[in-house]
């Protein structure tokens, strides 16, 4: 729900004929890496372009998972092995 709040706040506007898919650690072995609470959103353009967002418990948007390890390990996580 927060995902979705984000966006109507403002986000990017929507690409016609874009799809989106939202997965956990849990959805896709691609993912199985992320924490619990976290997901990642991949939007598909009509181009075949992947965009991915990953979105943490609170909502947060991060762009990369560089970004995300990097938020983990400030918040005190210890990354071992993503």
């Amino acid at each position: 729900m927060r995902i979705e709040e984000n966006r109507a706040r403002g986000g990017r506007p929507r690409v016609e004929g874009a799809t989106s898919l939202f997965y956990d650690h849990t959805s896709s072995p691609r993912y199985n890496w992320l924490l619990p609470g976290w997901v990642v959103e991949e939007r598909t353009m009509p181009t075949g372009r992947v965009y991915r967002i990953y979105y943490d418990p609170f909502g947060r948007a991060y762009a990369t998972k560089s970004e995300v390890i990097l938020a983990w390990e400030q918040a005190g996580l210890h990354v071992v092995n993503p």
